[in-house]
Order: C-alpha cells, then structure tokens, then sequence
C-alpha cells in the first residue's frame, strides 16, 4: 500500500501541506513553489515557502511565525544548501520523511511544467549561449544531444512489446551542413528505478536519415538485443509525428547553434575616425590642404 500524499495542489504555485507523523502530525502550510524556468538550465530544484496555517501549530493567528524557506531536489529526494547558508529548517527533514512517491512526483513535475513554459517564451537573441557556441566553433561536426541543450523537454520513450525504451537523439549543428539525419542511441529501460546509471554499453546505436528513413546501425549492438531498425519501427509505430518531431528539433538545434556561434565570436575592434584639420593635407591625395578641397 503507497504512502498517502501530504502535499496538495491548490492553483498555479500554490499548495498546502497536512503533515500526518509523529510531532508534526495536523500541522498544515500553505505552501508557494518556485522553480527555475531556464529551458537550457540543468538543476531542478524547487524552492518552498510555507507558511503555518494559523491555529495548526500551537500559534495564535496574530501570533508572528517564523515562515521555512529551503530548496529540495524532487529528482533525488534531498534538500539543497548553497555554500555559506544554514542548514535546513527541521520542516524540511520532515518532509524528506513524510514525502509519498506522489508528493516527490508533484515537485518534480512543477519543474518540468516551469521548464517547458520558459521553452514558449525562449528567444535565442537573448538566451546565453556562449559555451554551446565555443563548442561548435572548436568541433564543428560535433553532434549534440537535443536532451543535452533542452535536459527537460519530453523524452522520446515508447515500448516494444512489454518492455520500454528510451531512444536520445543528436544532431549536427553544424552552420555550413544540410544534413537531414539523426543519431538515435536506445537503451532498454530497468523495471522500477534504474539501480545505476546507464553505461556506454547499454546503447545501441543508429543514423536516421529522417527524410528519407533509411537506416544505417552503428555497430556493436549489446548482444540479444533487437537491430536498430526494429527499434526505429517501434519509435515510429509508438510515435506516428516522429518524423515531423525530429525536423523541429533538427532545425531548432541549427537556429541555437547559429546565434550561439555570434555571441562566441570576439567582437570586432571599433576604429575611431581620425580628425582632419583644415590646413592638413586633404586624403583624398591632392596634395592641396584639406579646407581648399574636400572640406570646402
């Protein structure tokens, strides 16, 4: 039997906590999520900031109370403290404890809906892309995972029969290449939560040509697993807008690598026009002063 869930959604950012163990049992908090919305940004902390619901804990309504504001990981189920801050408040241990399945999943889907919205508004003019761009000016050809630029946008996973996969697709950025193909590496997803990281060798590894579908498997394959085009069929019988999907992402790649390799290029030195005097010699090579020709 799962855990019942102590963190409920009111609207927008707002929730509220009914805890439900020990010394913390009936206390409630109306809780405010804030979460980072940078698509190209990696962390994935939520901070909260919870305030007691007057008469919840042993306070009077006009009573102060002190407000916990601390920052947890939903992706690995602990708080975070930046170098030099103190420690985190014991509500926030609480939490560590009292925390369902559910309540984790509710965090970490603030993030991942934080996320996408910022991706709606990102504009590559503004966005800082100088390391991708230093990237593609020092290895051209490179490709470059979608899920490494954008880490939360939606993953391509799909089944094969009774097992599910997970396919990441890269792409050369590259200015100068009309390229129309994908690097699509799969791996087979573990049963519950994966016990350690996927390895090097638990890929198996093809270029999709999108446009075309031609399929050219990058060997070695682990052993006993489907061949690459098995595993592009089920993609695309699991995902029918795969193809489409893949040129957007295709191209939006391109349009990030182009204006990140502007912001990376050295800014071009500006040249002060020297002032001419009127009785200097005239540029233009007359050999007459400058006020009896082209400054007169």
């Amino acid at each position: 039997m799962s855990e019942p869930s102590i963190l409920h959604h009111d609207e927008g950012d707002h929730y509220h906590l009914h805890l439900n163990q020990g010394e913390w049992a009936g206390r409630r908090y109306a809780v405010e999520l804030h979460a980072c919305d940078s698509p190209l940004c990696h962390c994935g902390d939520v901070n909260l900031k919870c305030t007691p619901i007057p008469g919840d804990d042993g306070h009077d309504s006009e009573e102060e109370v002190p407000i916990p504001t601390f920052t947890l990981d939903p992706f690995a189920h602990r708080t975070m403290t930046a170098p030099g801050e103190p420690p985190p408040p014991p509500l926030a241990e609480a939490l560590l404890v009292q925390f369902s399945a559910d309540d984790w999943k509710e965090l970490a889907d603030h993030v991942i809906e934080a996320k996408r919205r910022g991706m709606e508004r990102l504009d590559p003019a503004t966005a800082d892309l100088a390391p991708l761009g230093a990237r593609v000016a020092e290895e051209p050809t490179a490709m470059i995972g979608y899920a490494e630029l954008f880490p939360y946008e939606e993953e391509l996973l799909f089944s094969r029969g009774d097992q599910r996969w997970l396919a990441d697709d890269q792409y050369c950025v590259d200015p100068k290449c009309n390229c129309r193909h994908t690097v699509l590496s799969f791996t087979l997803l573990p049963e519950g939560e994966p016990a350690e990281p996927i390895t090097e060798e638990q890929w198996s590894v093809g270029l999709f040509k999108y446009d075309s579908g031609k399929i050219e498997p990058i060997p070695p394959a682990p052993p006993g697993w489907p061949a690459v085009g098995e595993l592009v069929a089920a993609l695309l019988a699991d995902r029918p807008g795969l193809v489409a999907t893949l040129k957007q992402r295709h191209e939006r790649m391109r349009t990030f690598a182009r204006e990140a390799l502007k912001q990376a290029a050295p800014a071009r030195p500006v040249r002060r026009a020297t002032k001419i005097g009127r009785n200097d010699p005239c540029p233009c090579g007359s050999g007459r002063k400058y006020k009896k020709c082209c400054g007169a």
